[in-house]
């Protein structure tokens, strides 16, 4: 019975700190300027590498307001396109995204 107990409230404090660190679509926001950025500066050295990641940064940002996000209280989903046929689809948890799709 104690073990029970023990099992209940790490399970309890697990899911509240997935609760708290829940992606919003202002972190997944942040994520795909990043990502972005990143892909950028490796495409390109020099001078044009800084012009062409901050470019890059802003219109990420704007792309990722297109995305749907579905909340599940200790994960999200994003979507972009129609949900019976989505194009991208990406799964947030804890502050971290990884493509589904």
């Amino acid at each position: 019975m104690k073990s029970l107990v023990g099992l209940v409230l790490i399970l309890a404090v697990i899911g509240g700190i997935l609760f708290v660190l829940n992606p919003d679509m202002d972190d997944f926001s942040l994520y795909m300027q990043n990502r972005a950025s990143a892909q950028a500066s490796q495409n390109n050295t020099g001078a044009l590498s800084k012009l062409a990641s901050g470019i890059a940064g802003s219109v990420s940002g704007l792309v990722a307001k297109a995305y749907t996000r579905k909340d599940y209280l200790v994960f999200s989903t994003f979507t972009m396109g129609k949900a019976s046929a989505p194009s991208d689809q990406y799964l947030g948890m804890a502050k971290l995204f990884i493509k589904i799709k």
